[in-house]
């Protein structure tokens, strides 16, 4: 099978993926580099094979970023969450103790 090319530009850096090895590592560095207010509708798809469908590959890659950064988000507030917990409980054990 035929090696494939896809260029996917972020803010003005490219990341090429092989169709057959995708540096996803790299595509994902590049997308979380970017500050929280860029528009990933700005992407752009670029590829040899003009049979490749540009469109919807930008769709599926639009729609898993926000996914990801949804997932990221919810991570973070629990987190935030735990450790609140964590103080929480710390605080109760050395009441306890001194009392």
């Amino acid at each position: 099978m035929e090696e494939k090319k896809i260029k996917v530009i972020i803010n003005k850096k490219t990341i090429e993926l092989e169709s057959n090895n995708p540096d996803l590592k790299a595509l994902i560095d590049l997308i979380l580099s970017q500050n929280d207010d860029y528009d990933f509708n700005n992407i752009e798809i670029k590829a040899e094979d003009e049979k490749f469908d540009k469109q919807g590959f930008k769709e599926i890659l639009i729609e898993s970023i926000s996914e990801f950064k949804n997932k990221l988000e919810l991570l973070e507030m629990k987190k935030k969450t735990d450790a609140q917990t964590i103080e929480k409980l710390i605080k109760e054990i050395e009441k306890k103790m001194n009392s």
